[in-house]
C-alpha cells in the first residue's frame, strides 16, 4: 500500500467512525434553484430522522465503501441535470443526502479519495429514489459495542 493510499485509508475510517460518535447537527439547505436538501447520518438517532424525512424527497443517496457497505463520508457529490447545468455540488458530511429535485434525469457523480463513482437516474414526479454510491476503500468495520481503538 503507497503513503498516499494508507492516508487515504486513515482519513476515510477516521469518517466512518466518526458515525458512531454522538449526532451533529444535520445539513439543511436548498439549491440554486430552490430544491430542498439535507445531508447528515451521523449517529443512530440522526439516521433516523433522516429516514423520516425521506418520504418527502424524490432522492435518497447513500455513499458506502464497496464490500463491507460501511457508511462513508465526505464524499464529494455533483449533480447535472439533462442539459450538463450542475444542480448540486458539495462535500457531503455524512453517508446521506436526501435531496428534492426536479422530475427529470441526472447524472450523479461522488468523489472520494482520488476515485470518482457515476450513476445516472431518471426521477418522476411521484418517485421517490433510492441510489447507492460505492467506492473500493479499505475500510475496517467494528461493532457498535466495541471499544475505541487508540
Amino acid at each position: 500500500m503507497s503513503l498516499w493510499q494508507a492516508a487515504a485509508t486513515v482519513a476515510i475510517v477516521a469518517g466512518v467512525c466518526a458515525c458512531a460518535a454522538p449526532a451533529l447537527a444535520i445539513e439543511r439547505g436548498t439549491t440554486e434553484d430552490g430544491w430542498p436538501y439535507l445531508a447528515g447520518g451521523y449517529g443512530v438517532e440522526e439516521r433516523a430522522e433522516l429516514e423520516r424525512a425521506a418520504k418527502a424527497m424524490r432522492l435518497r443517496l447513500t455513499t458506502a465503501a464497496q464490500g463491507s457497505g460501511a457508511y462513508l463520508v465526505g464524499v464529494r457529490i455533483r449533480i447535472a441535470d439533462a442539459t450538463g447545468r450542475s444542480v448540486f455540488d458539495r462535500e457531503i458530511d455524512g453517508p446521506l443526502l436526501l435531496i428534492d429535485l426536479a422530475p427529470g434525469r441526472y447524472a450523479v457523480r461522488g468523489s472520494l479519495a482520488g476515485e470518482t463513482v457515476a450513476k445516472q437516474i431518471a426521477i418522476g414526479a411521484a418517485d421517490r429514489r433510492q441510489l447507492y454510491l460505492y467506492f473500493r476503500v479499505a475500510v475496517e468495520v467494528l461493532p457498535d459495542d466495541a471499544p475505541e481503538r487508540r
